[in-house]
């Protein structure tokens, strides 16, 4: 119920009514009379043999993990199972140790960095070891490149010693080493995520797996001045201002966008760089006019297109066609033109981009708009593929291709089957796959595409890099990235997965008897779904099915950048964004459904690569919206209380709150000598 309003009426022993005080509120509510529940599955018991069959069903806990599997890279249980059978689903939380994200690089030039860099190391040599004169500190992978080594020396030069991890073996008992340095040359992705031993880190791309933050980059630049924005932090060591602590250019692995609220940026600095369309919603925004361009135009023979002065690598064709104007930065191309359909049938799409694009096909022929919408890919990332079927009848089609790029590398191409029909892989290739164009097989391009470049006219923008972050130890309030066990399911059961590609057996579960649906009107599926957001790849995927066909539901990793699941494959103009806390997913079921053959796929990579299901649903008509209304009015000498809804009653506005009476037994009529303790009451949704 939402955040009630409040009607105060008060008799003061007028009119008879002695002590009589009543608080009149009523909230909004949704009540599902008029849908009729066909079909639930809550997880609360164990259906597998009974109601759903599960295939790869298993859960591996940590010694089992590394006794029967060899496995010591997971740092927590692997599991296809229902939530009951595992010791913990979700991520482990808060920090083990101390955790410190530094924006640095083992193959920086020795000869460029500065004492002041070096004299801030070793305030956060400092701040990990408590002070320790000497200690001992863990370099993971062994130093392999000046930036290492120069660290490496200066440990030495203030009396610690160094030791060299052995990656193949077990870590050393915590209680013999005082830090550990994580390098960017290599390493395992979650060797240290629960060492309960204090970290530096700088390997980016294991960042998510260290549970410190998102995946970060590799920045090529020279970073000029890093600023000490928190001196009060003892990694700061109590120094002030700005200094410079890398001289020229260098590669800096840099924290993810996303960390723990509470860390603390200790130093930072910062970039300028051209203004950039990091979404669908931005690029709409320019195409409109409401962010400022500058336009150029050409034509193109074939659906691939580059920056000229900065390529995307990733796509697989190579017979690329410049964007027009060159422009640098963020921007948008619009590619419109027409395509034919010479057989009728079912024709595999697909698009490609770094970093965004979209595809509308005008089937019904009624114009372009947002109900052509074929495929999406939304976000910044590396270059990737999505795909779809389509079902074409005979003809010619408008069709209007859209790209955007943030800033950096660009490249996005629309390719179609070289043959019609069902069975065409997912995988692009260039054998089973072509560019659209006037040569094409399947689809052919009816003569040019006109290509609209419109390139940001907006200032550059500055933008603060975190070069030190630190994360406290669990007793001062660490917190990890995104940790901490999933929330808001239904009851006490649930299912789940996590590092299903990690033990044998593709894992699915599917529903022994088809639900009957025969007849049925407004037919929905409702999926109570979540997941963590730590290391997803493109590749992962929790996909939901009704028949033989494609997913009614289809939720994956939008990017290599963004780790958290949405269903933008399935529907890609509303995505639903999963995380730690279950959330309904709702979805139409298409007209002419008699029977529903229930079944659901996942495939996840890591142990912090988890999905939760719980509370499924197949219901049949509209919800209906109650809102429930309560009042009081006078009648001669009487009170009258009417209420639509159930009406509730209690003694203190903080509750108990008890059932009074649903509306058939409105209105209550109060007569003057009728004597009533204070009251308050209330009308919900029954």
């Amino acid at each position: 119920m939402k955040t009630p309003s409040y009607l105060r009426m008060a008799s003061h022993g007028r009119s008879g009514f002695l002590g009589v005080i009543l608080v009149i509120f009523a909230g909004l509510q949704i009540n599902l009379i008029g849908q009729e529940i066909l079909f639930q599955e809550t997880f609360e018991t164990d259906g597998n043999g009974s109601r759903y069959t599960v295939e790869g069903g298993d859960v591996y806990e940590l010694d089992r993990i590394q006794s029967e599997l060899g496995n010591a890279d997971m740092k927590g249980a692997i599991y296809w199972a229902r939530n009951s059978d595992i010791s913990f689903v979700g991520v482990p939380a808060p920090t083990p140790e101390k955790r410190g994200i530094m924006a640095w690089h083992h193959s920086i030039a020795a000869e460029d960095v500065t004492e002041d860099f070096l004299s801030f190391f070793d305030s956060v040599v400092g701040w990990m070891t408590g002070g320790k004169a000497k200690a001992t500190i863990l370099f993971s992978p062994p130093p392999s490149g000046e930036g290492d080594f120069v660290l490496v020396e200066r440990l030495e030069s203030k009396g610690h010693t160094v030791l060299e991890d052995d990656a193949g073996g077990d870590l050393p008992d915590p209680s013999s080493i005082d830090a550990v340095i994580k390098s960017s040359s290599g390493g395992s992705p979650s060797r240290f995520a629960t060492y309960a031993v204090p970290l530096v880190t700088y390997r980016s791309s294991d960042h998510d797996d260290m549970l410190v933050s998102s995946i970060g980059q590799t920045l090529t630049a020279d970073i000029g001045p890093v600023t000490i924005g928190a001196s009060e932090h003892p990694a700061a060591g109590g120094a002030t201002g700005d200094s410079v602590f890398v001289k020229n250019t260098h590669s800096f692995d840099l924290a993810g966008t996303f960390f723990p609220g509470n860390a603390t940026v200790v130093a930072s600095f910062k970039r300028v760089l051209p203004a950039s369309v990091d979404s669908i919603e931005e690029a709409m925004l320019v195409i409109a006019g409401e962010l400022p361009s500058k336009q150029s135009k050409a034509t193109i023979s074939e659906a691939d297109l580059v920056a000229a002065a900065n390529p995307a690598s990733g796509g697989v064709f190579d017979g690329d066609f410049e964007v027009p104007g060159s422009p640098d930065g963020g921007f948008v191309t619009v590619s419109r033109g027409k395509i034919e359909i010479a057989t009728a049938g079912t024709i595999a799409l697909a698009i490609g981009a770094d970093d965004g694009a979209f595809l509308h096909i005008d089937l019904d022929k009624n114009g372009l708009n947002d109900e052509d919408h074929i495929l999406s890919l939304d976000g910044t990332g590396s270059f990737r593929y999505t795909t779809t079927d389509v079902v074409f009848p005979k003809g010619t089609f408008d069709f209007e291709w859209v790209a955007y790029n943030a800033t950096g590398a660009f490249g996005s191409e629309f390719l179609s089957a070289y043959s019609i029909g069902d069975d065409t892989p997912s995988t692009i290739d260039d054998f089973e796959w072509e560019p659209v164009s006037g040569i094409g097989n399947a689809i052919k391009l009816v003569g040019s595409m006109d290509v609209t470049t419109y390139a940001l006219d907006l200032p550059p923008e500055e933008d603060v890099i975190p070069f030190f972050i630190a994360l406290e130890s669990p007793g001062d309030g660490g917190a990890v990235f995104g940790g901490g066990p999933f929330a808001g399911f239904e009851g006490e059961g649930f299912f789940a997965g996590s590092g299903l590609n990690k033990f044998e057996g593709s894992k699915s579960i599917t529903w022994n008897a088809p639900v009957d649906v025969a007849g049925k009107d407004k037919l929905k599926m409702t999926v109570a779904l979540a997941a963590t957001f730590l290391d997803f790849e493109t590749s992962d995927y929790l996909n939901i099915y009704i028949d033989d066909g494609d997913p009614l539901m289809s939720f994956s990793a939008p990017s290599g950048n963004d780790k958290f699941f949405s269903d933008q494959a399935s529907n890609g103009e509303s995505p639903t964004r999963l995380d730690l806390r279950f959330q309904d997913v709702t979805y139409d079921i298409p007209d002419g459904t008699s029977t529903i053959d229930l079944r659901i796929e996942a495939n996840t990579t890591w142990w912090n690569e988890i999905v939760g299901i719980d509370n499924i649903r197949i219901t049949s008509g509209e919800k209906e919206v109650i809102i429930p209304e309560l009042s009081l009015r006078r009648d001669g000498v009487n009170l009258i209380l009417e209420w639509k809804g159930m009406l509730q009653s209690a003694t203190e506005i903080t509750g108990p709150w008890l059932d009074f009476g649903d509306d058939s037994q409105s209105p209550i009529v109060l007569e003057p000598g009728d004597l009533l303790p204070a009251q308050f009451a209330r009308a919900v949704a029954p």
